[in-house]
């Protein structure tokens, strides 16, 4: 079995430039704790939500501040992901990619396609809903 049967295709990304506190806002609003970057249609990176708190620290959970008029000054992706990230293919076997999510003790693994380009993510939770539902199925 490999990766591509049970990724997830519908996702969320973000760019390099975007601003920590509106990253934090889609994780929030979407409910997850990672998110691949794209930049150029190319996976540069992923984010994750512990990164950008521990990077705001305390206003990580307050408002943005409006009295910073210069964008420049406002802390962004690039600043706080990890780069480049650690990825896989769609034909990656599903046990190697456990393996690497085990391994780098990580909860989500950016799917790129012979272009470099994200086509999906596999996350732990896609994992174990696989393995929940074969667990059903052996047992009738």
């Amino acid at each position: 079995m490999n990766v591509q049967e049970i990724m997830t295709r519908q996702l969320l990304w973000t760019a390099p430039s975007t601003s920590v506190w509106d990253a934090l806002q889609t994780m929030e609003e979407a409910s997850i704790h990672e998110l691949p970057v794209v930049d150029d249609d190319q996976l540069v990176g992923i984010v994750t939500q512990r990164d950008l708190e521990r990077m705001l620290g305390p206003r990580a959970r307050q408002p943005p501040p409006t009295n910073m008029p210069d964008v420049r000054s406002r802390p962004t992706v690039r600043q706080g992901m990890s780069s480049p990230a650690i990825s896989v293919t769609e034909q990656t076997p599903l046990a190697q990619a456990c393996q690497i999510l085990a391994d780098a003790r990580i909860g989500s693994l950016p799917v790129v396609g012979e272009d470099g380009g994200l086509v999906g993510l596999l996350s732990v939770t896609d994992v174990l809903r696989y393995m929940a539902r074969s667990l059903r199925e052996t047992r009738g």
